[in-house]
């Protein structure tokens, strides 16, 4: 394959349209293999550990809450008997955006995940009546790295320097599950690219 350059004044080149392409070896692919990037996330807290003390009682709190190390998708236990209603967690996304979101309470009880993934928390509360029951706040099997959307693609993982696959991987919300769980002592090293000309706003 052969691409004709005309020069432009002082280091400029036109012409060579087939090296600018999504084709392995392209201009464009090189570019994209070169803007790899990597987050390292140092022992995150095991799975199912309690970011507060279990409710028992009605809630509305910005008090007594354990900051996560990494974002991190929480889980929501509800018992059996619980009837407070729907629990909503305020607090700061990967991405740096601060949000809320409302985890539905199932009836009969049972663990429900969040749709983000939180690099801190700030307040918690109940938006029910209570009257019976306990709720525990907890970390997931799910970690995250600091950027989400389309503009990412997960590349590979690395767990304790050993590669391994991710189990399950969302880019829309930059959250991701290693095979090998969070221990409070394993390490990840976590792969990926990201369009910056399509997500200019992602925090470094």
């Amino acid at each position: 394959m052969s691409s004709k350059f005309n020069k432009l004044g002082r280091g400029g080149f036109t012409g060579g349209s087939r090296l600018t392409s999504n084709r392995p070896g392209s201009l464009d692919d090189l570019i994209k293999n070169l803007a790899l990037k990597k987050e390292t996330i140092l022992a995150p807290l095991a799975t199912a550990q309690n970011i507060h003390a279990q409710f028992v009682a009605a809630f509305a709190s910005a008090a007594g809450i354990t900051q996560l190390s990494c974002p991190r998708v929480l889980q929501v236990v509800f018992s059996a008997g619980w009837n407070g209603g729907d629990v909503k967690i305020t607090g700061v996304r990967n991405d740096g955006a601060t949000i809320s979101e409302t985890v539905a309470a199932p009836a009969g009880g049972g663990t429900v995940l969040t749709v983000n993934a939180f690099l801190s928390v700030t307040y918690l509360e109940n938006l029910g009546t209570f009257s019976a029951g306990t709720v525990d706040v907890q970390t997931s099997t799910k970690l995250a790295i600091c950027a989400r959307g389309s503009a990412v693609t997960f590349v590979a993982l690395s767990t304790d320097h050993v590669r391994e696959a991710f189990s399950t991987s969302a880019a829309a919300y930059g959250t991701f599950t290693p095979t090998t769980g969070p221990n409070a002592a394993h390490n990840y090293e976590v792969y990926y690219t990201i369009d910056d000309v399509a997500a200019p706003s992602i925090p470094m």
